[in-house]
């Protein structure tokens, strides 16, 4: 365990950074005091190293933005487990969970399916070529009940 004088430095570490820190932050909240007179030094420092790291930022961004599709995976439709995806209670679970999903605001899901669970002769060889079927007929629904939520799909292999 540390010793008093130890955690006694860290706790007035931990508050002279939280200050620098709120110090730094309070502008963006609109009308706020002043930081306190102990830190105005600090402030206007790291105030205007800030300002100079945006100003470069701003010289060599062209303003265009990446397209990006924010995505969250479907963990009741991963096929990692197994036969289990094929329960009842793992599909209506799906359901909740994409629904969840949508109300997050993604705009895609991705559903992970590795290999062998849609390789129809891995389903020969170990004796049970019906479950293929099952597991074609369970992603075909869950990809179709992704588009009709309006999302985008994305498998995961």
């Amino acid at each position: 365990m540390p010793s008093k004088s130890r955690l006694c430095a860290g706790v007035q570490c931990a508050s002279w950074l939280f200050a620098v820190l709120l110090a730094l932050v309070a502008p963006l909240w609109g009308d706020t005091p002043p930081p306190p007179a102990a830190f105005q030094d600090l402030y206007t420092t790291l105030n205007a190293d800030l300002d100079a790291f945006n100003a470069t930022l701003n010289s060599v961004w062209n303003g265009s933005k990446y397209p990006v599709v924010f995505a969250g995976n479907l963990n009741n439709a991963n096929a990692n487990g197994g036969p289990s995806v094929l329960k009842t209670g793992s599909y209506a679970g799906a359901q909740v969970e994409l629904q969840e999903l949508k109300a997050l605001g993604v705009q895609a899901v991705v559903v992970q399916v590795g290999f062998p669970m849609l390789y129809q002769p891995f389903f020969t060889y170990i004796g049970q070529p019906d479950m293929y079927a099952q597991y074609v007929a369970y992603y075909q629904q869950v990809a179709q009940n992704i588009h009709a939520a309006g999302l985008k799909l994305i498998v995961e292999q």
